[in-house]
């Protein structure tokens, strides 16, 4: 029988060589995830509060909602009181969104709420699409005297429908939550964007055949869609292999487009593991102050989730 023999290179054992760099490696994959310090977390939240500062439109908006959820809403207070009655209104219904959330009393979060419910409830209105998007949102409770004209919004079967779909199906309507299970496969990818940011927002009583539906539309999502990292992150969320399509998302923050970066580091605030932030921290470089904004309130979200 004809014996083995293990090569040297220069009087070293080249399998033992071997065997000892991917030991090495296999450790230092293994070591723990460090938490931020306290000063790297205040830088973190100072971008955010400096987006939230110097920026306008819906870089402002998703900066101040970004620190309410850190737990700094009474920050949003100066920014934001001021642009009640001035927003323009392609953007009121984002500031009103944000008091209905950081205003410290019931009352005044009510009252920021029926903004929106009034806007939505004007049938000439421009931005009834963001406002039925905003209540569902905010979780808005749908009385009696207000489902008709939800049901009307949802009844077309068309893209402006399905955030009113969406609010329906958090008060229990299986039909409205059918709607949104043809919505994720239509053809329209705005409808396929909006229903399968709803589906996700329903993750915890999904059934099977809607978290497979929210899975192949996400495969099936064309590389140059604008609904692809929406489509990714719903189903990262959701579906039953969210490491591969959390890996997709990891790959876009390398893309060349500031909006690709900006929504991949937001969606990975929601999705995203430890494992990602070297990543998300490349993207703290970013020219784009919205980038920026986006991958510091992912980074701090992530780091809530490492134990020490």
């Amino acid at each position: 029988m004809k014996r083995s023999t293990v090569k040297t290179f220069g009087g070293v054992c080249i399998v033992s060589f071997a065997m000892t760099f991917l030991m090495t490696a296999n450790a230092q994959t293994q070591q723990p995830v460090k938490r931020l310090t306290d000063s790297e977390r205040r830088a973190l939240l100072d971008e955010i509060r400096s987006a939230m500062k110097t920026q306008a439109g819906w870089t402002q908006i998703r900066a101040a909602e970004a620190l309410i959820g850190q737990g700094h809403g009474e920050e949003t207070m100066a920014v934001f009181r001021p642009l009640v009655e001035t927003a323009p209104s392609q953007e009121r219904i984002g500031v009103w969104r944000v008091l209905a959330q950081a205003e410290p009393t019931d009352e005044g979060r009510r009252k920021m709420v029926e903004r929106i419910w009034q806007a939505f409830l004007d049938s000439n209105g421009s931005d009834r699409v963001h406002a039925v998007e905003a209540l569902a949102k905010l979780r808005a409770t749908v009385s009696e005297d207000r489902k008709p004209a939800v049901e009307q919004f949802a009844r077309p079967r068309t893209s402006e429908g399905v955030f009113a779909r969406w609010l329906l199906a958090l008060s229990g309507d299986s039909k409205a939550r059918r709607g949104l299970l043809d919505d994720v496969q239509d053809q329209d990818w705005v409808s396929r964007l909006r229903a399968a940011y709803s589906l996700s927002q329903l993750a915890e009583s999904l059934s099977d055949a809607e978290r497979k539906a929210v899975m192949k539309s996400a495969r099936a999502e064309p590389d140059d869609s604008s609904a692809l990292l929406t489509l990714t992150f719903a189903a990262a969320k959701v579906g039953d292999d969210p490491g591969a399509f959390r890996k997709k998302l990891v790959e876009s923050t390398r893309s060349t487009d500031p909006e690709w970066r900006r929504q991949a580091a937001h969606w990975l605030g929601e999705v995203g593991m430890p494992e990602d932030l070297p990543a998300l921290s490349q993207l703290s470089k970013d020219d784009e102050p919205a980038v920026r904004m986006a991958a510091a309130n992912a980074r701090l979200k992530i780091d809530a989730q490492i134990r020490e």
